[in-house]
């Protein structure tokens, strides 16, 4: 198993969102980290009707730290910010381990 980093995220959205507005704000979160260094992937699991936990891969935690700077200064990602109500992000950082499946590409 090869040891990288989890990212988990909780937060809520904007009361109404519905899901395919939530999936599609995701989708735009994905692209953007697509293009940068050490990502392995992301799933979304819906906790209630407007709480949300993204659980991002990563190479490694510095490339997670560089890539959530990019990410919040970018508006490349504006879809996805927009629906999130800033003061319910809870975020944590875990050491990873993960199969020969995920796949950091870069």
């Amino acid at each position: 198993m090869k040891e990288g980093c989890v990212e988990v995220v909780r937060f809520d959205l904007l009361q109404g969102t519905e899901k395919k507005k939530a999936l599609e704000g995701f989708q735009i979160l994905d692209v953007f980290y697509r293009s940068q260094e050490g990502y392995g992937g992301m799933s979304a699991a819906q906790a209630d009707e407007s709480a949300w936990i993204l659980m991002l891969h990563w190479r490694s935690k510095e490339d997670e730290k560089l890539a959530s700077g990019r990410m919040m200064a970018s508006q490349d990602t504006i879809g996805f910010k927009q629906l999130v109500i800033p003061q319910t992000v809870e975020k944590k950082i875990y050491t990873g381990y993960f199969s020969d499946a995920v796949d950091h590409r870069k």
